[in-house]
Parts: C-alpha cells; structure tokens; sequence
C-alpha cells in the first residue's frame, strides 16, 4: 500500500478505543457513518454519484474504458456503505438503535415533514438517553473495529485499481 489517507486511516482505526474514550469513541463512530452515509454525500462517500458521473462522461467523450472504472467506483461505494455500517454495527443494539434514530433525524430534516422539528426533538432526546448505555458497551473491546479496518483496506485496493484505469484512460 502507498501512502494514502485511506491507508492511514486503515491503520489508526484499530487504536480509536485507546485514542477516544466514552462518548469520544462514540462520536468517532458516529462521525464515521455519518460523513459517508449521511453528510450530503448521496451515500457511500459519493463514490455511487462518481460512478453515475463516469457513465454519463463515457457517452459523452464516448470512452468505453470509462465505464469500468464507473463499475469499480460502485463496487467502491458498497465498501464505502460497509465501513459505514461497520462503525455502527447491528450486532451491537446500542449502536444499531443510534444507527437508526440518525438515518431517521436525517430523513426528516430532508422531507420537511409537518412535525418534523418536534419529531427531530424526540430523536435527540432518545439519543441523549442512549448515549449512556452506549457508552457503558463501548467498554468493551469494540472487536467490529477490526471488520471496518477489513473493509477499509478492500476499498483502498479497489480505488487504487480504479484510479489506475483512469489515469491510464485520460492521458
């Protein structure tokens, strides 16, 4: 591996429960689902927005080779979605449950539904509750931190193939 920020991060995710504790490992966590799920990024770290890019640009320059790279992009964003998921796994209730109310708290800040505010209260205020309980699991080995490094790696060797193909396509 070269040394790029997503093999940087490949390596320092295994020491997230020594370098945050408590609710700091917990933001951690949350941050990371967040910025790719969630953070205006149409999901998967807008590597599926990418690909949809690189299609469209194909037909354009008509450059077929682009549509392989757009293919690895969206085996990319899978990964992306993995690591996401990952740092709020299903196997740990507590962080399922938080998984949830944000996807939640997101879709009703997007929707602008009647109530949302009030319904976006309630959320926080569940999350406010939970954060206790999660961060009493959180004392333990978080073990699910050695699949999002799993996955990490697998998307850095997927982007690297990916960005090969397109620099050889574009010179």
């Amino acid at each position: 591996m070269g040394g790029t920020s997503v093999e940087k991060w490949s390596k320092i995710v295994m020491k997230w429960p020594e370098q945050f504790k408590g609710v700091n490992l917990l933001g951690a966590l949350m941050n990371g689902f967040m910025y790719i799920e969630i953070g205006g990024t149409g999901g998967s770290a807008f590597r599926s927005m990418y690909a949809q890019f690189l299609d469209e640009a194909s037909a354009i320059i008509n450059e077929p080779a682009l549509n392989e790279v757009a293919e690895m992009m969206r085996q990319s964003a899978k990964v992306w979605s993995e690591i996401a998921s990952g740092c709020l796994p299903d196997s740990w209730p507590t962080l399922r449950r938080m998984k949830e109310l944000i996807i939640e708290k997101d879709r009703l800040f997007i929707e602008q539904e009647q109530n949302a505010l009030e319904a976006m209260r309630k959320i926080n205020m569940e999350m406010d509750e939970l954060m206790e309980k999660v961060v009493e699991d959180l004392q333990k080995p978080p073990m699910f931190l050695a699949d999002v490094r799993q996955s990490i790696v697998k998307c850095y060797e997927i982007e690297k193939k990916a960005f090969s193909a397109l620099s050889s396509v574009t010179k």
